[in-house]
This record gives structure tokens, C-alpha cells and sequence, in this order.
């Protein structure tokens, strides 16, 4: 079972690798993509036990916050990997922060098991668990325009005024809309038809790409309408924690965390920051990957 890992990453070198390492093994690459807003020099100085498992991604994206950059980073990291001589079994898309619960040799085995399985996480939109049931997201456009998130925030509030007057957007075709985390695990045969459907759908990615977090409603959408529809499963495969959300964003992991990941199934988890507790990834090492 061979895995391609893509990383999109923009901070914290060192935990960065870190995750890198622990995920190490003979059948696994990692394509780590560097966020174009960041500086790359850190990153550049890959330290010698993971540089011939590790490949810089060789285009830059700027992945500011709900704009389409990190769906071209993934796009990007696809296409190279279904195009490169070594041939993958599994692409794994991962954050610079997330951090592996399980081992690589337990992954590797899960994915074994599930050759033929898609893991992204889906509802049909619209969906209460979303402001306006999503539809804010998916009908006014959305011009990816600044860093700031405040900023960003509130030029789409804008925009949502301005749907009376503004050309409806158009996919070409009616899909029924989907959407949730942007994280998934994907077969190499899912990553190839979902590249070719792309390519004889430019109406569809010209949609996507003046949408709000396209990266959550894409490949959703897609895989959904899709005939690959029933081999989807409809999970992550990562601990991430909702329950005390950080400005919208999810809660960052500490060391009173330890016993949920303990009990935890799932493969990975998110989102730590070393900079705030490092000590949760010695406990993680120490308990869980040891």
C-alpha cells in the first residue's frame, strides 16, 4: 500500500516535520506544498532522514483563508502524482497541523482494507450546520482579494447584498450541492477520474473558484454527483474538535487532550500548534506511536 501524502503547510517548520517523520516509511512519499503569503527558506533545509521521502512542492499557491489557492495546491499536487513515475495507491491530504494518531504500519493497513474506499466528509447543502444553510457560500461570488480574514468576511457580507443584481453563477449543468471539512483520503483511481472530470467541466471549476472555502464544497459536490458516489464514506479520518471552536476555527489540541485520542479511531489529528503545547506531541509519541 503505497501512500502519497500532500501537506499543505505555511508555518512552524519544525512540526512540520516532525509530522513528516512519524508518518516515515518505505511505502510513503510526502509532497509539501508552502503557502506563496510565507517565507520558504526554513523549509527548504529538509533534514536528512526524511529528504528522499519529502519533494517540495515545485508551484506555490497563496492559500489565504476561504479562497480557491488551496484547492490549486491540491489540484497541482494531483496532477503531479498521478503523472510521476512512482505510482501511489492512496493521496492523503494533510495540514501542517495535524499529527498522526496511529502508526504508519497501522495506516498502511487500514487503507489496505479499504482499496477501494473514498473518505471525505458530506452533507447535502442546504444544511443547518452552516450560516444560511450554506447557500451565502455557494450563490453570491467570491473574489479572493486579500489575506485578512476579517476583510474577507466582510466583502462577502457585501457581496451577499449585491446577489439581486449581480449574474447568477452557473456550473453549466444542475449538480445537488455538498460540502463539510476539507480534508480527505482519496484512492489514486478516485484522484485520476476527479482530474479528468475537471478538465471536461471548466464551467464546473469556474464555479468552485469564485465560491466562499471552495475547498469544502469541490470535491464534495463532485465525488457526489458522481458515479464513484457509493464508495464514498463519509468521515475524515481525523480528531478534530468542534466543541470549543477558536474563532471559527477548530479547538488547538493540548495535553488535556490525551485520553480522547487515546480513545480515538481515527487516523490523525488536528490541530496542534508546538508554539502553544508541544508536550501533547511527546504524549502522542510516547502512548500512541511508540
Amino acid at each position: 500500500m503505497k501512500i502519497a501524502y500532500i501537506v499543505l503547510a505555511y508555518k512552524n517548520p519544525g512540526q512540520v516535520f516532525r509530522m513528516i517523520r512519524k508518518l516515515k516509511s518505505n511505502q510513503a512519499h510526502f509532497f509539501l506544498h508552502i503557502d506563496a503569503n510565507s517565507d520558504i527558506k526554513d523549509f527548504k533545509n529538509i533534514p536528512e532522514d526524511i529528504k528522499n521521502t519529502t519533494s517540495l512542492s515545485g508551484k506555490r499557491f497563496k492559500t489565504n483563508w476561504s479562497s480557491f489557492g488551496c484547492v490549486d495546491a491540491l489540484l497541482y499536487n494531483m496532477q503531479n502524482i498521478v503523472e510521476g513515475n512512482e505510482k501511489f495507491d492512496f493521496i492523503i491530504t494533510l495540514t501542517g497541523q495535524d499529527y498522526p494518531i496511529k502508526s504508519p504500519a497501522y495506516i498502511e493497513s487500514f487503507f489496505e482494507k479499504h482499496r477501494n474506499n473514498i473518505f471525505i466528509q458530506w452533507v447535502k447543502l442546504p444544511n443547518p450546520m452552516w450560516k444560511n444553510g450554506g447557500r451565502d457560500r455557494m450563490e453570491p461570488y467570491h473574489f479572493n482579494l486579500f489575506k485578512n480574514r476579517i476583510t474577507i468576511k466582510i466583502l462577502h457580507r457585501v457581496m451577499i447584498y449585491l446577489i439581486p443584481i449581480l449574474p447568477k453563477k452557473s456550473m453549466g449543468v444542475k449538480y445537488n450541492i455538498y460540502g463539510s471539512e476539507g480534508h480527505f483520503s482519496f484512492p489514486t483511481e478516485t484522484v485520476k477520474y476527479m482530474l479528468e472530470f475537471i478538465k471536461n467541466n471548466p464551467k464546473f471549476l469556474s464555479f468552485f473558484k469564485h465560491t466562499y472555502m471552495p475547498d469544502e464544497t469541490i470535491f464534495q459536490t463532485l465525488l457526489m454527483n458522481s458515479p464513484l458516489k457509493d464508495n464514498v464514506i463519509n468521515d475524515t479520518l481525523k480528531y478534530i474538535d468542534w466543541t470549543k471552536p477558536q474563532a471559527g476555527f477548530p479547538a488547538t489540541l493540548s495535553t488535556e487532550d490525551i485520553t480522547n485520542l487515546e480513545k480515538s479511531e481515527k487516523l490523525f489529528a488536528r490541530k496542534f500548534d508546538t508554539s502553544i503545547d508541544s508536550k501533547i506531541l511527546d504524549l502522542i509519541d510516547g502512548r500512541l506511536l511508540k
